[in-house]
């Protein structure tokens, strides 16, 4: 086995080695990326290590066949999974994705996902009295889970990309004539005089 020659191994189908210049076996694994074309990842360690990234990677990977039928809900539960959250992270984000996110946004399909929906649970979180930090808290994972859903080439782009400055402006002061509102109230009210 040359320095640049891949081989398959066997009976380990998506895993390929090759030798370093210094005479040492790296293993490679076989991934798709979004247009199926075949991309290797080198692994460090060795082939046990080989074996739980390939698995790690086919548990994630959230394909574009797949993903069109997938919902928020299934999504957020395959970005908790996802093997780069640690258990703790996993843990803080139970709260925010199975009390508020899934049972409001979890049936509808990623693809119908949009800012409007995050501005909603914004105004309806804020109507029962959550603070500001709380609600953020809850806007994250519904961030985080859109930005994986496009590094896994399930959404061409984010839906959800201005959500950061909105819940920033969100918690600006406004000017004393339009005491009591938010900027994203104002902006609701613009586009509903836009329309008439």
């Amino acid at each position: 086995m040359g320095s640049d020659e891949r081989i398959a191994v066997e009976g380990r189908p998506g895993i390929t080695c090759r030798r370093t210049a210094a005479g040492r076996v790296r293993f490679e694994i076989s991934v798709s990326d979004g247009e199926g074309v075949p991309r290797f990842l080198t692994v460090a360690g060795g082939l046990a290590r080989a074996e739980a990234a390939l698995a790690a990677h086919a548990a994630t990977r959230l394909s574009a066949t797949n993903g069109t039928d997938l919902t928020f809900g299934e999504a957020l539960e395959r970005w908790l999974e996802s093997p780069s959250m640690s258990t703790r992270e996993r843990q803080d984000y139970e709260w925010p994705v199975y009390v508020h996110l899934v049972p409001r946004l979890g049936h509808l399909p990623l693809s119908e996902l949009g800012e409007w929906h995050a501005i909603a649970l914004l105004d309806e979180l804020r109507e029962a009295g959550y603070t500001s930090w709380s609600i953020k808290t809850v806007l994250e994972p519904m961030r985080e889970t859109t930005r994986f859903a496009v590094e896994q080439c399930v959404l061409e782009r984010d839906p959800l990309a201005t959500l950061e400055a909105i819940l920033e402006e969100d918690s600006r002061p406004v000017e004393a004539e339009v005491e009591g509102c938010t900027i994203v109230d104002l902006r609701r009210f613009k586009a509903t005089q836009a329309s008439i």
